[in-house]
């Protein structure tokens, strides 16, 4: 086994390689203390069904031991034909695994995906249905809401006064953002929902919503302390926070954000000031994006 930059590399099989993050093995709280990416640049179904035994045999290994392990099989040259909704034979078989190794996430090589795009002209799409790339801020995740409800439009009032009805959009990803002036993590959160809602509009659209007063002016106030512009932010005035929240938008923690499909379904939410401009965080939006 060879050293590089912190990470171990060995061979699987043919067609297949094993990264493993260095660091401690060992469990510490609730968080991922290791990880291995398996890299697949073979096409043929039977050198992913190794990919997967090896990943849950490591899986249980982990979890014997109290800790936790996160593992990424990414598809690479030609195997990103396991991957592609327009071609894989695997979709069904691959999403069994998901339900027994949740830290277990699909994904393509950004390089390889580019180049078969641009060779074929078309866009490529990740199999329907693939777990999500974790994204964690702090102790904080990114967490799946099943069964996924649908997003009912929500009565709201922006904040020169005008009554509206905020629905998601066809085909785009929306964050809806509940907060309120008493906290002290949204004063981090909304800042930076501000910047995203600015610097990646590509399908994406940021709601956000007042939940603890109705006085424009003082929301405005808040805000204007902050430096937050051009972000989308509406007023509970009749309650559809708590009528939402009862069917579909449970308010666990404040701030919270859910995170709705191109498909007009709720896929997850996550609490406290998430780090939506990191890598991981445009990972997560990315991966939502090029859901059908």
């Amino acid at each position: 086994m060879h050293s590089l930059n912190g990470w171990s590399r060995r061979g699987l099989l043919a067609g297949a390689t094993i990264l493993t993050a260095g660091g401690p093995a060992a469990a510490r709280d609730d968080r991922l203390v290791d990880g291995v990416v398996i890299l697949i640049d073979n096409n043929e179904p039977y050198v992913m069904g190794h990919a997967i035994s090896y990943s849950a045999n490591l899986a249980k290994h982990f979890a014997d031991k109290g800790a936790k392990l996160l593992i990424e099989v990414v598809a690479n040259g030609k195997g990103i034909e396991l991957f592609r909704a327009d071609k894989s034979t695997l979709t069904e078989p691959l999403a069994t695994p998901r339900q027994s190794l949740p830290n277990l996430t699909y994904s393509m090589c950004a390089s390889s995906k580019a180049i078969a795009e641009a060779k074929e002209q078309v866009s490529i799409p990740l199999i329907a249905g693939a777990w999500p790339p974790v994204f964690e801020t702090g102790r904080r995740q990114f967490t799946l809401v099943r069964p996924r409800a649908a997003m009912p439009p929500l009565r709201l009032r922006d904040l020169h006064g005008k009554d509206v009805a905020v629905a998601a959009k066809p085909g785009r990803i929306t964050l809806i953002n509940f907060w309120a002036t008493w906290c002290a993590a949204c004063r981090l959160d909304l800042p930076v929902l501000a910047s995203l809602a600015g610097s990646q509009r590509d399908r994406l659209d940021v709601v956000t919503v007042c939940t603890d007063t109705k006085d424009l002016r003082k929301i405005r106030t808040f805000l204007g302390g902050l430096a937050v512009q051009n972000l989308a932010c509406y007023v509970d005035a009749y309650g559809a926070t708590a009528e939402a929240s009862a069917s579909v938008f449970t308010l666990v923690g404040m701030p919270i954000t859910y995170l709705v499909g191109t498909g007009n379904r709720v896929e997850g939410y996550i609490t406290g000031a998430a780090e939506w401009l990191s890598p991981a965080g445009a990972r997560l939006l990315q991966f939502y994006r090029e859901q059908a």
